[in-house]
């Protein structure tokens, strides 16, 4: 008798354990399903780079598209955009279709790509640097 006493307590044990437990899984699943669209919207804030060359200009809808190999992409400009040319500031209007672009862009909540740095054409070049000077050093 005392071994189905002992079957039916730890039965009843596990039972209340489960019913206890199903909650807490229950949150943790809320809890994970929220995280990861708190990352995505993380994520679409930070900016990454493109280059490309520069397929059509639209100065009133302030969009540059971007000629890919695969399909185009249209950029769009911001008022806060920083738009260098030959390592000098410029603006939209510096720009030449044909002419090579890149930069930094970020998605916006719409999915629209917003710029957030522009280069027109090539990489400006690098100062040269200044060879180290021996004053003060022997001569062997």
């Amino acid at each position: 008798m005392k071994k189905n006493y002992y079957g039916v307590l730890l039965f009843a044990v596990l039972l209340a354990a489960g019913s206890l437990m199903s909650p807490l899984s229950v949150v943790a699943q809320g809890a994970e399903k929220e995280k990861p669209a708190a990352k995505a919207e993380a994520k679409s804030q930070r900016p990454y780079p493109f280059h490309g060359k520069l397929g059509a200009m639209d100065k009133e809808k302030k969009t540059l598209t971007i000629i890919g190999k695969e399909k185009s992409r249209t950029l769009y400009l911001q008022p806060k955009t920083k738009i260098t040319k030959d390592g000098k500031p410029a603006t939209f209007d510096d720009a030449v279709v044909g002419e090579q672009i890149a930069g930094r862009v970020v998605k916006s909540s719409d999915g629209k790509e917003m710029l957030v740095s522009l280069r027109i054409g090539p990489k400006a070049a690098a100062k040269p640097k200044k060879e180290k000077s021996n004053k003060g050093k022997k001569e062997e």
